[in-house]
């Protein structure tokens, strides 16, 4: 399975190094793609739209900032399209623990 991880990194709280947390529990599930760690393509775009439509899970981190991204808005409007499942993790001041992670998954 693949899971397509979206989210802004307009909010401090999310970077690189928050994000790396959630690889592992994400991983127990499927193989997760998040942006900025992941993508290593000279089409940076290109690879987003190539891995949202290839993912069988679609997972937002709802941080405060997300209304506020256009990009966000896109890759959700997609996955919809797509009729790709979409689960929803808040993320309120950091980036939840792994029981967390998980269980909004896979619940």
């Amino acid at each position: 399975m693949n899971v397509f991880v979206s989210y802004t990194t307009r909010d401090p709280h999310i970077n690189s190094d928050s994000l790396s947390l959630i690889v592992e529990p994400i991983s127990k599930l499927g193989i997760p793609f998040i942006d900025l760690l992941h993508n290593d393509s000279s089409d940076k775009q290109k690879r987003v739209e190539d891995e949202l439509g290839n993912s069988n899970l679609f997972v937002l981190l709802e941080s405060e900032s997300i209304k506020s991204s256009k990009w966000v808005k896109w890759e959700v409007d997609k996955a919809n399209s797509l009729g790709i499942p979409i689960k929803k993790i808040r993320i309120v001041n950091d980036i939840p623990v792994i029981n967390q992670v998980v269980a909004a998954i896979s619940g």
